[in-house]
């Protein structure tokens, strides 16, 4: 089944039902430092109501679950749905659902969160007055985006592998995404603040890691939906040979660490 959307949260539906496999087993682990730091920072406690934006396999949401609160995730990717929903609690409830048009009445939740998803909606202003409509008054929106500085070496050598087999590689989300706007700190408490959020503030912290072989760091590199799509659009017959010359390119680095700035921005609904 796939989530039958149209324009940006369509393409990254279909992307990501692509993916959701190997991002739950290549990506989410890596993010489960931010998916905790989220919930420490909304300050997610029992009893409260929290709606989790872009949840993905769910990494955020059990997070919150886990804190003794009542999630419910929303997602475009049936795919990554599915996969959230097989390895949850009973009790997280999971909505197939575009963030601009939030399927909850005014008011419903106590905080709202996202980890790494602003970056996929270019719509930004209409998800975040959605976020503010079904914030509670005084409501707590937290959400982690990429920061403007990051370095992993090996993603750098399997990029630099699949540009040589596929020259000329247009990036099908090239359009849609805004990293940038929610990689300055300044730019993002801007848009929090002209969508009717105060106070507002970022933190931002470094996530950093380092992977077991160069296997590993090449299904990491691959997991995505740009980079998977490259992947998959090299035929058949050359894929093992870009595969060991991937891993051989991961190799020549000695180096399988990376580190990445991540910002957490927490903004309070204007009542």
């Amino acid at each position: 089944m796939t989530s039958g959307f149209a324009g940006a949260a369509g393409r990254f539906g279909v992307a990501y039902d692509r993916r959701a496999a190997a991002y739950a087993a290549a990506i989410e682990p890596t993010f489960r430092p931010v998916h905790r730091r989220i919930v420490e920072l909304a300050q997610i406690g029992p009893g409260m109501r929290v709606v989790d934006l872009a949840t993905g396999t769910g990494g955020v949401a059990r997070e919150v679950a886990a804190a003794g609160a009542r999630v419910t995730g929303i997602d475009v990717s049936s795919g990554m749905l599915e996969i959230a929903r097989a390895s949850s609690p009973v009790g997280i409830a999971y909505v197939l659902a575009e963030a601009s048009a939030l399927p909850f009445p005014d008011h419903s939740f106590d905080v709202a969160t996202c980890g790494f998803g602003l970056s996929h909606m270019p719509h930004a202003r209409r998800v975040l007055s959605e976020v503010r409509r079904v914030l509670k008054p005084k409501g707590t929106f937290l959400a982690s985006c990429w920061g403007p500085e990051r370095s992993n070496p090996s993603r750098d050598a399997v990029q630099a592998t699949l540009e040589r087999y596929l020259p000329g590689w247009t990036d099908p989300f090239g359009q849609i995404m805004n990293e940038e706007l929610w990689a300055d700190p300044a730019s993002g408490l801007r848009n929090l603040r002209d969508a009717g959020f105060d106070p507002v503030e970022v933190v931002t912290e470094r996530l950093s890691g380092a992977f077991a072989d160069p296997a590993q760091a090449l299904g990491r590199a691959i997991a995505g939906p740009t980079r998977g799509a490259m992947a998959d659009a090299i035929p058949d017959t050359e894929r093992g040979r870009f595969q060991a010359e991937a891993v051989a390119a991961i190799e020549a680095t000695a180096d399988l660490g990376w580190w990445e700035l991540v910002n957490y921005y927490r903004a309070m609904a204007l009542p």
